[in-house]
């Protein structure tokens, strides 16, 4: 039993000191939409819808003779989306050169970031941070996703950062493949970026990002059919500042996308279809007070070309006044509207218009956070007005 006693209290030293200098991290969140009804033929209740999600990370840094080195791991679940895991490892060999590999590895090539796109800590259920149909919030600023290797140059410091992302080789993605990416899979990127005493200006090229989407008519199969477009390539330009103004942040981005697959090459192979849109996107974060602050962020997307003869203009703006009632409890008002344009070609057709409030309070419990809201979210085409709504509650708690 002694023996017994001091094997297990050696391990436990040695486990102690190889997990001594790893940092954990973690959130468990549940949330529910209690009640819930629409207005599709009649105002009626349409039941309860359960979420939530868990993850735990934990990330660690060594040094030794050749240079410092990282690692992340990271697991988590989620209802209806199963469990997945992502992770990734560095090495910095000195202080302007790093090279990873893995997933998640977010500060290689996007590093602009974005004010006013969330407040963390709320349950998300709670606050709904997209009105519907809107274009996507995110995509006039560079993100890093999917397996691949990174590397990062900082020749003066901090002040000039160089990424560049290949994604790996895959079954349908050889490896001279990579750069442009094929199908579905997004090709190579790479960021730049200067930190100076205004802010933060940067500039990015992805190579076969998703573009813009669209609904087209199937006379075949008698109804409508989303098309998806992949842009060939991508050109980025972002701005981002906390300086400009006291208490104020300001993100900017613009995304030119171009090029890419015919998507009606099978139906007439004697006429070519081009295509190519131009995305801006702001985010501002301004605190008024201690105890006051105002989130605003809007998108507008033109399309070009021939596409422009079928989406016309579209964009999106949501506001969020938040103000904290006490030390503990925050209120905050979410509203949000997107309005699709018809292309020319369809120019005595109504707009499409999407809207969305959504009131919510959040209150810390000294560790976990509760929230509790009410949303109200809505569709319009000229001829029919649907209304959703729900009660959605939830809790929080990450460390």
């Amino acid at each position: 039993m002694k023996k017994f006693i001091a094997i297990s209290a050696a391990l436990a030293l040695v486990a102690g000191s190889a997990f001594a200098d790893v940092t954990w991290s973690g959130v468990v969140e549940t949330t529910v939409v209690v009640v819930q009804g629409d207005d599709d033929d009649d105002s009626h209740l349409t039941g309860v819808r359960p979420g939530g999600l868990a993850r735990l990370q934990a990330s660690v840094t060594r040094e030794n003779s050749i240079g410092l080195f990282g690692a992340m791991a990271r697991v988590g679940a989620a209802p209806g989306a199963g469990a997945n895991a992502d992770g990734h490892i560095w090495w910095e060999p000195v202080d302007m050169f790093r090279l990873g590999m893995g997933t998640a590895m977010g500060g290689f090539v996007d590093t602009i970031g974005r004010q006013g796109f969330n407040r963390g800590g709320t349950p998300g259920t709670v606050v709904s941070l997209a009105s519907e149909g809107a274009i996507g919030y995110g995509r006039p600023f560079m993100g890093n996703d999917g397996a691949g290797f990174s590397a990062r140059l900082r020749p003066m410091g901090d002040m000039l950062h160089i990424g560049v992302h290949l994604p790996y080789p895959t079954a349908d993605r050889r490896t001279y493949q990579i750069f442009a990416g094929t199908g579905t899979s997004a090709g190579m990127r790479v960021g730049v970026h200067a930190d100076l005493d205004f802010g933060r200006i940067g500039f990015g090229y992805a190579a076969n990002l998703a573009g813009t989407t669209f609904d087209w008519w199937d006379e075949d199969e008698d109804e409508f059919v989303e098309f998806g477009l992949r842009d060939a390539h991508s050109i980025f330009a972002m701005f981002r500042s906390t300086t400009l103004v006291d208490g104020l942040g300001l993100d900017f981005g613009v995304r030119f996308g171009f090029g890419g697959e015919d998507p009606f090459s099978e139906d007439d192979d004697d006429e070519s279809f081009s295509f190519s849109h131009l995305d801006l996107g702001v985010g501002v974060n301004f605190a008024v007070t201690d105890t006051i602050d105002i989130r605003f962020r809007g998108t507008f997307g033109l399309a070009l070309g021939d596409l422009s003869d079928i989406i016309g203009p579209r964009m999106g703006f949501e506001l969020e006044p938040s103000i904290l009632v006490t030390p503990d409890v925050r209120f905050s008002l979410n509203a949000g509207v997107g309005i699709d344009l018809p292309g020319s070609e369809f120019d005595d057709e109504d707009p499409l218009v999407y809207f969305m409030v959504n009131p919510y309070v959040r209150v810390n419990l000294s560790g976990p956070a509760f929230g509790v809201g009410f949303h109200v979210r809505g569709t319009n085409d000229g001829d029919n007005t649907t209304i959703r709504w729900g009660v959605p509650i939830g809790m929080v708690f990450s460390f």
